[in-house]
């Protein structure tokens, strides 16, 4: 197959994946994320290809995501479904069935430098220039999460305690997670509510959205209730420890006014759910 933004060549057992976007720093764009994809696919299912290089031409190995062709083309709102993408195609080079050496040849930044912790070796020529940018901007990317307010047929809502280091010890908190790459926050919210609290929903409605710390870090969280709860084995983490706690909702909103829920995603479904409860 012909590439446009990659170019691919196998000698004596080693395949090479040169980025080929030089005028744009071989910044990754949607052609070269499905272009690499594929050509993954391709090394895989060749007989005796042993390892793999990655390498760029020009003066960058990689620059990161190509930002520019995302606000042009899906805008603002696409720029996380995009991202998204980038994960799985990460995700996927890091399961490669063979040694994947980078070749760092010069500028490897942001994404760039993400793309080159995939390998399993790196190489750094003297013209390689290694870093990340968010910080120039004041922000951390964060992957985004979905926090549910579960809500048992007699009117109570589920609550959880669990040890968490940076709160100090057992904190009270909702359901949640973080969106795996790919992942709807409606599909999220339904996974932690069986591996948290061991129940299915039969259906859940949105309450709102929350910027974690807009200060810094461009991540949202999605809040959801859900209702006509189902009980299902629970799927815990083998290092979480979750007490599951129903409490009605009004004493829910008395632990609230007296400082004893100070994370935030449970504070803002509580105080949601209170004005809609559709």
């Amino acid at each position: 197959m012909a590439y446009e933004t990659i170019a691919v060549t196998e000698t004596n057992g080693v395949a090479t994946i040169r980025l080929s976007r030089a005028k744009q720093m071989n910044a990754l764009s949607f052609d070269m994320i499905d272009e690499l994809a594929d050509a993954l696919s391709r090394i895989e299912e060749k007989d005796g290809v042993r390892s793999l290089v990655i390498t760029g031409t020009g003066s960058a190995f990689c620059a990161g995501a190509d930002l520019k062709e995302v606000l042009d083309t899906v805008g603002v709102p696409g720029k996380r479904d995009f991202l998204d993408v980038i994960a799985v195609l990460f995700r996927r080079l890091r399961n490669v069935p063979m040694p994947v050496i980078g070749g760092l040849n010069g500028i490897t930044m942001a994404g760039g430098l993400e793309l080159a912790m995939c390998c399993d070796v790196l190489i750094a020529g003297e013209s390689a220039r290694i870093g990340d940018a968010h910080s120039n901007f004041g922000v951390f990317p964060g992957a985004g999460g979905a926090a549910v307010l579960p809500l048992l047929s007699d009117g109570r809502v589920v609550l959880i305690r669990q040890y968490r280091p940076a709160g100090g010890g057992m904190v009270w908190e909702i359901p949640a997670g973080r969106l795996e790459p790919g992942e709807s926050p409606e599909n999220c919210v339904l996974r932690e509510l069986q591996e948290e609290i061991g129940y299915r929903a039969g259906r859940i409605e949105k309450l709102g959205e929350m910027l974690t710390a807009v200060g810094f870090c461009d991540e949202v969280v999605h809040l959801y209730v859900a209702r006509d709860l189902t009980p299902v084995e629970r799927a815990l983490e083998p290092d979480e420890y979750i007490e599951v706690v129903p409490v009605c909702l009004a004493e829910a909103l008395r632990m609230l006014a007296r400082g004893e829920i100070p994370d935030g995603k449970t504070q803002l479904s509580l105080l949601l759910f209170q004005q809609v409860k559709f």
